[in-house]
């Protein structure tokens, strides 16, 4: 202020005049006065003076920085100078207003943020203070003004980020949740919407146990208390939270205590849904099981089978070597019957694991149930009654017996585990149904036509609406851990889906459950008759090379062939059968061989022989048939795949028809071209 010295005295020595100095008992008043230009100098803070006129009288060093204008340029300036010009006018007015009130300072900040003007035409916002003084008959105006582009910067971040952190919360997919230690909510996050479809709002403020299943309590209250005791380590905890449908979802959380209040704490949760991956883990381990299963079946089906085959071979053989009317038949009849029984039961492992394609052909119902009523009477406490009633006139199906044996097993056990300890009754029907389209208007699964109908009952405790409506979901049970997986319905509704039929569920709580199957009927087929005799192809001498590592089943196999009328020649060992065949390769008419062999296996057999002799027929047996071994035996031209142990009927069918292919082969090839 060195060059406007005069200029500046004036209004210092004035703002000092106002000022209670006599009251001042720190400093002698004539000090204060000479210190008031160095004060106002160095102020942190830009003071301007202003006249009446609203000339710029004084500018402190803040000020030139403020404005990046120096004294020298301010002085004598008008302050609109400094002010945006869509301001100017309301500025003035505002200032007249001032000076007609007589007031004498409004606070710094009581006039809001307003908008000052740098030298280079750039404008940012300051806080202010205003003042009135009279020095001379005149009105002083002292402005004192704060930059607040910094602060106003940090809040606008703080803004910024505090939406971008709410933005973070309210679409987490997670829900985040504030309790403090006596459970309660203090917020909730809006994803509780999507999750839960609860609000907020309903459960902020209320006790978090009122969502919580009863059986993981314990484990969330010893969470908190973890939690709490450990400020500083995250703790976690699975737990059911109730869905507003009145379903449980699990939920995976992890929480932490934060500091909250002057010296409390409260806990802050991350919790995601895990329900849909904890089923889909669930069915990966079900998955491997079956998988296991499966190995497990493949592995022994061919040794099981290779027994199966000399039990019914040999029972076959004393059957046809008694009488008629032997009191021994009756038994070799259920030898017969048991073993054929013991081969679909492979088949059923089998395809239940996947280890083997299901295959579905015409065939009737009735047969299949009565084996289910058998296999459950054997079964099933003797306290349980079982009746039945078998149309004779149901028509028949297109489906997999296996599976539809599994359907009917599954709906019967559970029914059994439905019934009291005291025993109860089970009844299975089946009738043919005509669906009409009010029964199918009425049944959305169900369409117009002819049906078979399997209809199970029992007079268990039932079911409310509840459960009824959940029962062929994956994973829903209502056993304990230890007694069920929840799969046996799902997969019984799936199998009745892929035969394109519909299964009906009616219960109540207390008046049993009854379980509706029908199947569609099949059409354009005729039973055979019963009276009708079986027909065995016999051979007229052809030559058979058999090979089978099994010593019943070669023996038996050998006996049955040489008693159709072949010649049979037969090898323990693959080797020795490929020996005795490349001595005398045109001996032989038909290669019947086992697969799985120690030492060369019978697909290796085949495609040595093939090197001597490619055109002759070739038949395989095993007591494993999977898509693999159909491929490979394709691939080496193998004529035809027998699962064992293979009925007579259909190996002397099998045999019969190779042998027909390699007489038209080999007439086909002798046959000379007729000229053209």
């Amino acid at each position: 202020m060195n060059g406007q010295a005069k200029s500046s005295e004036i209004p210092v020595e004035a703002e000092y005049d106002a000022m209670t100095a006599p009251k001042t008992k720190s400093l002698p008043a004539s000090l204060l006065k000479s210190l008031m230009p160095a004060l106002v100098s160095s102020a942190t803070v830009a003071i301007i003076y202003v006249h009446d006129h609203q000339r710029i009288i004084l500018f402190n060093s803040a000020a030139e920085r403020m404005f990046q204008c120096t004294q020298q340029e301010a002085l004598g300036q008008e302050l609109d100078r400094f002010i945006p010009q869509n301001h100017r006018a309301a500025h003035r007015q505002h200032v007249a207003n001032f000076g007609r009130t007589g007031g004498t300072m409004r606070k710094m900040g009581s006039l809001g943020t307003l908008q000052a003007l740098r030298a280079d035409g750039r404008e940012f916002p300051v806080e202010a203070s205003i003042s009135k003084t009279e020095a001379g008959g005149k009105n002083i105006f002292t402005a004192i003004l704060r930059d607040v582009t910094a602060s106003r910067r940090a809040e606008q971040e703080l803004r910024e980020r505090e939406k971008y952190f709410r933005s973070l919360i309210e679409y987490a997919s997670d829900l985040i949740t504030l309790i403090d230690q006596k459970g309660v909510v203090h917020f909730q996050s809006p994803s509780i919407k999507r999750v839960l479809n609860l609000n907020p709002d309903d459960v902020t403020g209320r006790n978090i146990s009122e969502f919580i299943h009863p059986e993981d309590l314990p484990h969330l209250a010893a969470m908190i208390r973890r939690a709490f005791a450990n400020p500083d380590s995250p703790v976690s905890v699975e737990c059911r939270i109730r869905h507003f449908d009145g379903s449980w979802r699990l939920f995976a959380s992890v929480g932490r205590s934060i500091p909250h209040g002057a010296d409390g704490r409260q806990v802050v949760f991350n919790s995601r849904d895990i329900t849909t991956s904890r089923n889909l883990e669930e069915q990966l381990l079900q998955a491997q099981k079956m998988e296991a299963i499966g190995t497990l079946a493949g592995g022994i089906a061919h040794d099981f089978n290779n027994m199966l085959a000399g039990i019914l071979g040999s029972a076959e053989l004393v059957r046809e070597d008694l009488p008629p009317n032997h009191p021994t038949q009756e038994y070799v009849e259920s030898i017969t019957t048991a073993g054929n029984r013991a081969r679909e039961l492979v088949q059923q492992i089998l395809t239940f694991s996947r280890r083997q394609e299901s295959e579905k052909r015409v065939l009737q119902l009735q047969p299949i149930v009565g084996e289910c009523i058998k296999l459950l009477r054997s079964t099933i406490p003797a306290m349980v009654k079982i009746t039945h009633h078998v149309d004779a006139i149901c028509p028949p199906v297109f489906g997999d017996p296996t599976q539809i044996h599994q359907v009917i097993m599954n709906i019967s056990t559970n029914a059994w585990q439905a019934l009291p300890e005291t025993g109860g009754h089970i009844h299975i029907r089946l009738h043919a149904v005509e669906v009409d389209p009010s029964m199918a208007a009425n049944h959305r699964e169900l369409h117009t036509g002819t049906f078979a109908r399997l209809v199970i009952t029992d007079n268990g405790h039932g079911m409310d609406a509840k459960t009824r409506d959940r029962i062929f979901e994956p994973f829903f049970t209502t056993k304990p851990a230890s007694k069920g997986s929840g799969l046996g319905l799902s997969m019984v509704y799936g199998i009745i889906k892929s035969h394109r039929g519909a299964i009906l569920v009616e219960s109540e709580p207390g008046h049993g459950t009854t379980f509706q199957i029908y199947l569609p009927a099949s059409t354009g087929f005729r039973p055979k008759s019963s009276s009708a005799a079986v027909v065995i192809p016999h051979g007229h001498g052809e030559r058979i090379l058999f090979v089978d590592d099994e010593p019943i089943v070669a023996r038996s196999t050998e006996e049955f062939l040489k008693r159709l009328g072949y010649t049979v020649t037969c090898c323990e060992q693959s080797e020795d059968a490929l020996a005795r065949f490349r001595r005398a390769p045109m001996e032989f008419d038909l290669i019947i061989t086992d697969w799985a062999m120690p030492g060369m296996s019978g697909t290796e057999l085949v495609s040595a022989i093939r090197e001597v002799r490619p055109n002759i027929p070739m038949l395989l047996m095993s007591g494993f048939v999977d898509s693999t071994l159909q491929h490979t035996a394709k691939t080496i031209g193998i004529g035809e795949i027998l699962i064992k142990p293979a009925n007579p009927e259909l190996l002397s069918q099998a045999i019969a028809q190779m042998l027909d292919r390699g007489n038209k082969a080999r007439a086909a090839k002798s046959t000379p071209n007729k000229p053209k």
